[in-house]
């Protein structure tokens, strides 16, 4: 059902209504008739939140203007709900992106520096967000990731700590089941989880999580997500600045956002960070490598307990094709394949 009141308070022309919705909340696509402009409302019900703090996310995304995070443009209420118009973003989210297909490490390096920029921008302003995943970092119209979403955020106190309402369940940092008081590093841990998640895809991500009897029990041992499970074309810098980020111990993560942004920002600039990957079936996989004058495709099969792979360089221009020795190999145990793909993924030029 359409919160018509809406249309009344902005006169707003509300289209449809979006797939993906908040826990708590509604969100729809419209129209802003006045401007000619497309906009992307949020209802949030009055019941949901405390008294008095109605307009509360509002008013933090207003205080945390930033080039990466999203701006609320306009903050109302009806009898009964609360009303955000914002930006629309018609590239969708960092989930949504992640679900299409595999982000290449460039692309994670670039998405996770820009939503950190926000994030760091969000704490320099004494807030812990406390719900950072994919979803809630979304893709403007130039393609950079803003972060949004602020309904769980909270000021920290004199002491550098704050009590969330609610935490997202597979996000949840291992530290919240010991206190109830938390901090900034819990944006770290969420932070750390969400790369994670890009860099192994979504479908990898749901996975892990469903194979878990006991979730919690899972992500406060640290085996979930799995520190040693990581896609063969991310590169062992890449892993441990994740797997430092995601550390049970808050006091061996990075302290501070500019810290983890620091050690992204030295991952060496090279065309090993450039492999689009690829599920082609349950046992195919393929890395293709795009420059300006050739394409590299890597590609492996799997057949039970052994693995083949095949390697091809093509001309961009003649569209001539030849064999890459190095990268072709005949049946070899599976155990070998993770160590094998990432050996080659980070010579094969």
């Amino acid at each position: 059902m359409y919160p018509f009141s809406v249309t009344t308070i902005a006169n707003l022309e509300i289209q449809r209504q979006c797939s993906r919705q908040g826990c708590n909340s509604r969100t729809f696509f419209g129209r802003d008739p006045q401007l000619n402009a497309p906009v992307f409302i949020k209802v949030v019900p009055k019941h949901i939140l405390s008294t008095g703090g109605y307009f509360r996310e509002a008013q933090i995304l207003y205080a945390s203007q930033h080039p990466n995070v999203m701006e609320v443009r306009f903050a109302a209420e009806t009898d009964n709900e609360i009303v955000f118009i914002m930006d629309i973003c018609a590239k969708g989210s960092l989930q949504q992106l992640s679900e299409e297909r595999h982000l290449t490490c460039r692309e994670i390096i670039k998405y996770s520096l820009e939503f950190l920029n926000g994030l760091h921008f969000v704490h320099t302003k004494g807030f812990v967000h406390f719900d950072i995943k994919p979803s809630n970092i979304l893709l403007g119209q130039n393609l950079s990731a803003l972060l949004s979403d602020f309904g769980l955020a909270k000021n920290i106190n004199n002491f550098g700590f704050a009590i969330p309402d609610a935490l997202y369940e597979s996000h949840r940092p291992p530290e919240s089941f010991i206190t109830q008081e938390l901090t900034s590093l819990s944006d770290i841990y969420q932070a750390g989880v969400t790369i994670y998640r890009l860099c192994n895809g979504e479908n990898d991500y749901v996975n892990q999580a469903k194979s878990h009897g006991d979730l919690f029990r899972a992500i406060r041992k640290g085996s979930f997500p799995d520190r040693n499970k990581y896609a063969p074309h991310i590169p062992s810098v890449l892993r441990r600045i994740v797997n430092r980020s995601i550390h049970v111990d808050p006091t061996k993560r990075f302290q501070t956002v500019l810290d983890l942004q620091n050690a992204l920002s030295n991952i060496a600039d090279t065309n090993a960070l450039d492999w689009q990957f690829e599920v082609v079936a349950h046992n195919i996989f393929r890395w293709t490598k795009t420059g300006i004058n050739h394409v590299i495709c890597f590609e492996t099969h799997i057949f039970g307990d052994h693995f083949q792979s095949i390697c091809n360089k093509t001309n961009r221009v003649t569209n001539s094709s030849r064999r890459i020795a190095d990268g072709c190999c005949s049946l070899m145990p599976i155990d070998r394949w993770q160590g094998y793909c990432s050996e080659k993924l980070e010579t094969l030029n």
